[in-house]
């Protein structure tokens, strides 16, 4: 659990800038807290670059596992518009925290505990090498998608 915890602390803590990657996925996730699938209004910030448009509306041309993930994080923390994401920075941070980052942490802990089952001794080894020493670690923090996907795998 230390390990776990130092982990959590070194990938978790940094606090990334919006990205397209944040826009598309949780004006997707603002779309769905109202039971819709575009969100026009969203979409309008210079970070929006991953969008479709279709019949005049605005979608995310991500696929809608993450931001239907993200749908708790996003209602707790009441996610502002993205234009201004750049002022407040923790509420984003805390989605991505409370969604790719517990799947980190979550498959972290799954490759640790395998480990010790297959080669007693090494789980500790094997969480570290895992958590610290592949792109896991930058994407944890980053509302990519990889993480989750790799943790459900």
């Amino acid at each position: 659990m230390l390990l776990l915890a130092l982990v959590a602390a070194a990938t978790l803590t940094p606090v990334f800038g919006v990205d397209a990657q944040d826009v598309s996925r949780l004006c997707l996730t603002r779309a769905l807290v109202h039971l819709n699938l575009s969100n026009d209004r969203c979409f309008e910030t210079p970070y929006a670059r991953d969008e479709s448009i279709y019949r005049g509306h605005v979608y995310s041309d991500k696929a809608p596992g993450m931001s239907v993930l993200e749908l708790p994080a996003a209602v707790a923390v009441r996610l502002p518009n993205p234009q201004s994401w750049p002022y407040e920075g923790l509420r984003l941070w805390a989605v991505r925290i409370l969604s790719s980052g517990l799947a980190l942490i979550v498959g972290a802990f799954l490759v640790g505990r395998i480990s010790e089952g297959l080669a007693p001794g090494y789980g500790g080894v094997a969480l570290v090498a895992f958590a610290l020493g592949t792109l896991v670690a930058p994407f944890g923090a980053a509302n990519f998608e990889h993480v989750t996907a790799g943790t459900l795998g």
